[in-house]
Parts: C-alpha cells; structure tokens; sequence
C-alpha cells in the first residue's frame, strides 16, 4: 500500500486481517524500496564473495527528504562495521536522528558537500 500521509499504512495494518507491505507513506518511509536495494547490494555483493558486514557505501543527494536513503539506512542498522559516506548540499544533510543512529549502531559516518572528497576506491556502492 502506498498513501501520502505518514503513518497511513501503519494506521491501515492494524485494522487490516492479512498483511500489509508498505509502497511508502508520505514523505516518511519506503521500505519496500530499501528491501529492493539491499537485495540488489546483497547479491552484487555475493557475486564477489564479500559481505554487507563492512561496506563502504555513499548515499548522495537530497538526503534530507529522501526517503529511500532513511528506509535503507535503517535496514542496514541491522550489519555491522559499515562505513557511510553522506555527500549532500548543506541544506539537504541526512537527518541528524538517522545520523545519530547510525553512529550509535557503530558504524562510520563521514558527511561531507564535496562529492570528489566523498567517493574513494573504497566505495562499493552509491
């Protein structure tokens, strides 16, 4: 299900008998989204016999109101050791909540405007 006010499909499933995936709510969420890019990761990934544990991912752009950068980035709160490099304009930065989680799910944050000093051989996603 899809609707624009945030919280709708969460407020829909308790009323609903069957399952219920959530399309996106507003400008809050899309994990259906982040579920898609992480079997995207995961599989490129396995491809190379590496892990998610210990990526090194940059998520660029209007971080601020992107809500599929959030679904994603809370997804991967479930790995370990992950680097994220955050490359936005100052006034589109990741959400210092989602930032502060991250940090607290202790991964490395580096959060920065130029998109030249964001990305390194390193990177194995963007």
């Amino acid at each position: 299900m899809r609707h624009p006010q945030i919280g709708s499909v969460a407020e829909f499933a308790k009323a609903s008998r069957v399952p219920v995936i959530n399309g996106g709510d507003g400008p809050n969420e899309h994990p259906s989204q982040a579920l898609l890019d992480l079997y995207t990761i995961k599989k490129e990934l396995t491809s190379k016999s590496k892990e998610i544990d210990g990526m090194h991912i940059a998520m660029v752009g209007d971080l601020k109101h992107g809500r599929t950068v959030h679904s994603l980035s809370q997804l991967l709160l479930l790995y370990e050791d992950i680097q994220f490099t955050l490359i936005s304009p100052a006034e589109l930065k990741m959400p210092i909540d989602i930032v502060g989680k991250l940090k607290d799910a202790g991964h490395a944050v580096f959060e920065t405007e130029d998109m030249e000093a964001g990305l390194s051989d390193k990177t194995r996603f963007i």
